[in-house]
């Protein structure tokens, strides 16, 4: 009793301190960060690094980067473990995301995000924070600073990551106060190419527990509890790979993207919306923004289903957000994410291919 009264004193103390923050002239926003080239105190990966091998094209005189390869990259869990969630995040954003332990033996925010195709990013200040060596690559379509960094290791409960490939992007969240930065983002980020190299990963979103294990099988206990669907990781359009499952949602078998960092409910595009509107009785939709992590603020509309059913729950108030077909946040059809799935289990089933959900 004294923990859950603990936990509530907790949630509440955040939920004040927000309060009176934003009452505070507080502002969130997506900052773009100097460029890590420029900077002295940053180390560039060299020619003869062994960790990490850069092959590059020389034309015209001018030398671009064919191909960067990571050398002793491994994974190593003896036996299943389980982390804790970090309470904010889940509690207030429904983000997973769990506590890691970077090369400077400090803990930092590490995102779990099937969301995203890679196997690790992270940004400027961890790079600096970690005197990790980089490769830059220039800048992306949206003009913010790209390239590549040796990583030597992470470590995730009891998971030992050794030199994953990663690589940085310079743009954080910041939360401004009367003009001055209170928080700025830091860490990293896990995606699917390093998530896909465990037997299963399992988040019990009723404890706020993350388990990993590398080799032993998932074993489902109660197996009339469980349902299971479906799931296949494919190439998007430009080579990307994506997490897709089989799922029933409001009457529709979608085959849809499943995003454990997408914080809301369910992002679809106009014609997955008509589908699912047609068969969901009473909805609210209203114009609104949402809060993305590498586009910044993208403006959508919201629906409130009054009641929806997701895998055999049916879900009360269910969000969904709407994006126009051209939105640059809309990856095909749009995905569901973990925030539907609050008071379940969700086991991604790697071996298997399945997703399991107990309720």
């Amino acid at each position: 009793m004294q923990k859950r009264i603990r936990k509530g004193a907790f949630t509440l103390w955040i939920g004040l301190t927000l309060v009176c923050l934003f009452g505070a002239g507080c502002s969130v926003r997506l900052v773009s960060e100097e460029n890590l080239k420029d900077n002295p105190n940053v180390r560039l990966i060299e020619s003869d690094e062994k960790a990490v091998v850069l092959e590059f094209n020389e034309e015209d005189g001018q030398k671009t980067i064919k191909s960067v390869r990571y050398v002793g990259t491994s994974v190593e869990l003896e036996k299943p473990c389980r982390v804790r969630y970090e309470r904010f995040y889940w509690d207030f954003l429904d983000l997973i995301a769990v506590p890691g332990r970077l090369p400077n033996g400090k803990t930092y925010t590490v995102w779990i995000d099937t969301g995203y195709a890679g196997p690790v990013m992270t940004n400027g200040i961890t790079i600096i924070e970690n005197d990790l060596a980089i490769y830059p690559l220039g800048r992306n379509l949206r003009k913010e600073f790209v390239g590549v960094c040796h990583l030597p290791r992470l470590e995730i409960g009891q998971a030992i990551i050794t030199n994953p490939p990663c690589e940085y992007l310079q743009i954080r969240w910041q939360c401004d106060v009367l003009g001055l930065a209170l928080w700025k983002q830091k860490g990293a980020v896990v995606g699917l190419e390093l998530l896909k190299q465990f037997s299963y990963v399992s988040f019990d979103n009723i404890n706020k527990e993350m388990e990993l294990s590398l080799e032993e099988p998932f074993e489902p206990r109660q197996a009339n509890k469980w349902q299971s669907y479906p799931l296949k990781i494919e190439k998007d359009e430009s080579g990307d790979s994506r997490l897709m499952v089989d799922i029933p949602v409001g009457g529709e078998n979608l085959h849809i993207m499943f995003d454990t960092c997408g914080r809301y409910g369910m992002v679809v595009g106009p014609e997955l919306w008509k589908k699912i509107s047609a068969k969901s009785g009473k909805v609210k939709v209203r114009k609104s923004r949402l809060a993305t992590g590498f586009l910044g603020w993208v403006e959508c509309r919201r629906a409130k289903v009054a009641q929806l059913d997701v895998a055999g729950t049916e879900i009360k108030n269910a969000e969904v957000i709407i994006l126009d077909k051209d939105s640059p946040y809309l990856a095909g059809e749009g995905y569901i994410s973990m925030k539907y799935f609050e008071k379940s289990v969700v086991v991604l089933d790697f071996k298997r291919n399945l997703m399991w959900v107990k309720q």
